[in-house]
């Protein structure tokens, strides 16, 4: 194609926008020029210096944990009960004394019935760190893991289950 096509197939819009920028251009040179472009410029301001704040000492009563999740496990990942996120936990009454903070706290967060969820969200940590404590403090004898429904289960224990379920929400 030749230049001169190209230019024909240009609309009007198209030519009165490309006015519009060289008009805009030449706006801005002025207003370099009176500003003095060829002119020493100023040095800008040195930046206003930050203070740091001091770091201030931790809270012996703030509810914080300096021990990372992986750590209260020892790593360890694997548990010796079937924990679903909806397995009920609950504490046993006559039950040795607790070896670890974290039996203290599972044991006392126990004293009603609880859910894995719930659990992990009380003890503010990661749900595979509190099935792994939670099989510890089941193993030692101080909560009793009650059994949950699976999918292996025979199909009317979940039936009637979910019949229970389905009554009890039409009594809300």
């Amino acid at each position: 194609m030749s230049r001169r096509s190209r230019r024909a197939r240009k609309s009007a819009g198209d030519r009165e926008s490309a006015s519009q920028e060289a008009a805009a251009g030449e706006a801005h040179g002025r207003h370099r020029r009176a500003a003095g472009e060829g002119a020493q410029r100023r040095p800008r301001p040195s930046p206003v210096p930050r203070i740091k704040p001091e770091p201030r000492e931790p809270d012996p009563f703030e509810d914080t944990s300096f021990v990372r999740p992986y750590a209260l496990t020892s790593g360890r990942t694997a548990v010796n009960y079937v924990l679903e996120l909806e397995t009920l936990v609950s504490a046993v009454e006559d039950c040795p004394p607790p070896q670890t903070m974290e039996q203290l706290a599972i044991l006392e967060a126990c004293r009603s019935p609880r859910s894995i969820a719930e659990l992990a969200s009380r003890l503010r940590m990661p749900v595979g760190v509190a099935k792994v404590l939670v099989s510890d403090a089941a193993d030692a004898a101080l909560v009793v893991v009650h059994q949950t429904l699976t999918g292996d289960d025979q199909a009317d224990k979940q039936l009637y289950v979910m019949e229970r379920v389905l009554a009890g929400l039409r009594k809300l």
